[in-house]
């Protein structure tokens, strides 16, 4: 067997167990989990902190590739070749989704979404004429149509549907056509939105895909109202620290 043919074997094999040792790491790793007492908390409350790590795979090497070889390699190799597992994906969409408590009048709901209609709109304005970034906006009363859409009906019927939701989703150009990323956009909007009275969730999402909250804390305690206590001294605690945003709870 030639050299030629043995380099034109070997490199399709390697790269093919690079990247089944990348999908066994994918299913053997864990989040990170961590239990401790926190001081500002109730001590009937049991704190259990689950942070999600990127994923990154090193594949060194060094030495010149054969140029007859069919491959998209260049030809000199040196160094460090890095993978990044669930990266984020510019996307062609930036939606806000409100929720405000059970039970909200439609016409509040309304007011708090025109609100983030505006607010979407002045980025039209600030980003100006030669950057131009929105395409259309699409705002929804009483339901979540995109949360209904990626997490499916039950029994025929939508999932987050009530006076209390409320939903704004802007189509941005797409993003060979704009300067500024979805994460930008998104971020920029929030500013510009602010805090709104009595929201119990508000949530700006910008990925096309996602692995789930980068911070995602877990109380437990028998007493119900020591936990939303505590639940609420957490999130104001956790909103102090920066590029910490959209901070929520799960009880409604």
């Amino acid at each position: 067997m030639s050299h030629d043919s043995s380099v034109r074997i070997l490199l399709p094999v390697l790269i093919l167990l690079v990247g089944l040792a990348g999908a066994i790491i994918i299913v053997v790793t864990r989040p990170k989990v961590e239990q401790r007492p926190v001081s500002f908390l109730p001590p009937l409350v049991r704190v259990q902190t689950v942070q999600l790590q990127d994923i990154r795979l090193s594949v060194s090497s060094q030495g010149t590739v054969v140029p007859r070889t069919e491959t998209v390699l260049v030809s000199q190799v040196v160094g460090t070749v890095q993978f990044v597992f669930f990266p984020k994906i510019d996307a062609d969409n930036v939606v806000a989704e409100l929720t405000l408590p059970l039970g909200t009048p439609v016409e509040v709901t309304r007011q708090a979404v025109m609100r983030l209609e505006e607010t979407a709109r002045a980025l039209e304005t600030e980003f100006g004429e030669d950057r131009r970034v929105l395409r259309h906006i699409l705002a929804s009363v009483g339901e979540q149509p995109g949360r209904n859409e990626s997490r499916g009906p039950v029994a025929g019927q939508a999932l987050f549907v009530g006076s209390h939701l409320g939903e704004v989703n802007i189509e941005l150009v797409p993003s060979e056509n704009r300067t500024a990323s979805s994460t930008e956009i998104a971020n920029r909007w929030r500013e510009l939105t602010g805090t709104i009275p009595d929201a119990v969730e508000l949530v700006f999402t910008s990925s096309l895909f996602s692995a789930g909250a980068p911070i995602n804390v877990q109380l437990a305690s028998a007493d119900y109202e020591a936990l939303k206590r505590a639940a609420e001294q957490l999130k104001e605690k956790i909103a102090q620290y920066p590029g910490v945003f959209d901070v929520s709870d799960s009880f409604r």
